[in-house]
């Protein structure tokens, strides 16, 4: 499944931005970016989810 996500100037220019500094694509870091934050708030979900049924939390390392 493909797509265009349309991001304002200001974020437009941090990504470019980071993406020189750090030789990768725009692409790349946008997909890594977008990737990290679903995983972090899935996660988070599962915490709530956890908390709500009374189940034991998840360890933390």
């Amino acid at each position: 499944m493909g797509g265009l996500l349309k991001l304002d100037s200001a974020t437009l220019d941090a990504l470019e931005k980071v993406a020189r500094a750090s030789g990768k694509s725009p692409s790349a870091l946008a997909r890594k970016a977008l990737r990290n934050g679903i995983e972090d708030y899935w996660d988070m979900l599962e915490v709530k989810r956890r908390e709500c049924s009374g189940e034991k939390p998840i360890p933390t390392r």
